[in-house]
C-alpha cells in the first residue's frame, strides 16, 4: 500500500504527464501509454474513439449524453458591481448561440459534437469567425489534433497554432 507521500508522488507523476499531454497534439492513446495503462486490449487491438463508435453500446452512450447536453440553454451573465450576476436578456452572441452556429449548421449540432469529442478523447476546439469589429459571426469546429499549444516561457501567454488540413497555420 502506498504511503501518503507515495500516492502524493504518484498523482503528482499523472498530473504532470496529464498537463504535457494536454498541451501536446498527441492522440488521446498515447496519454494512457505514458502512465502505464495498455493503449492495447488484451486480444492486441488497438481501442482509439473511432474504432470504439464503431461499438453500438458505446455510440449509443455517446448520443445519450451529447445529445441532451447540447440542447441545454445557453444564458450569459452579467456581473454586478457587488459580485452577483444577472442573466442578459438579449446579447449579440444569441443568434450565434441559439440558432445558426454557421452559415451551414445549427447551433445544437455544433454544441453536440465537442459534448461528444470530450465524451471520447477528453477535449474539443471550436474556432470563432469573427466580422467586422470583432463582431462575433459564427462557430466552426476544428478537427482532432490541427491545434498546437505553445507557451514560450512558464509565465508567458499560452499561443495556439492552428493548421486545418490544407490550410496553412494561423496563430
Amino acid at each position: 500500500m502506498l504511503g501518503n507521500y507515495g500516492l502524493q508522488g504518484a498523482l503528482g507523476s499523472v498530473r504532470r504527464r496529464l498537463r504535457a499531454w494536454l498541451l501536446s497534439d498527441k492522440p488521446p492513446e498515447s496519454f494512457w501509454r505514458g502512465v502505464g495503462v495498455a493503449p492495447t486490449a488484451l486480444s492486441g487491438v488497438t481501442v482509439t474513439d473511432q474504432t470504439a463508435l464503431r461499438v453500438t453500446a458505446v455510440l449509443s452512450c455517446v448520443k445519450v449524453l451529447a445529445e441532451p447536453i447540447s440542447t441545454l440553454p445557453l444564458t450569459a451573465f452579467d456581473r454586478q458591481a457587488n459580485g452577483d450576476k444577472r442573466a442578459v436578456a438579449e446579447q449579440p452572441l444569441s443568434p450565434v448561440l441559439h440558432v445558426l452556429a454557421n452559415e451551414e449548421a445549427t447551433a445544437q449540432s455544433v454544441r453536440e459534437r465537442p459534448c461528444a469529442l470530450v465524451l471520447l478523447r477528453g477535449s474539443d476546439c471550436v474556432g470563432v469567425v469573427r466580422g467586422g469589429a470583432g463582431v462575433v459571426r459564427g462557430f466552426w469546429p476544428r478537427a482532432p489534433g490541427s491545434l498546437q499549444l505553445d507557451r514560450p516561457r512558464p509565465s508567458g501567454a499560452l499561443a495556439v497554432h492552428v493548421a486545418d488540413a490544407g490550410a496553412p497555420p494561423e496563430t
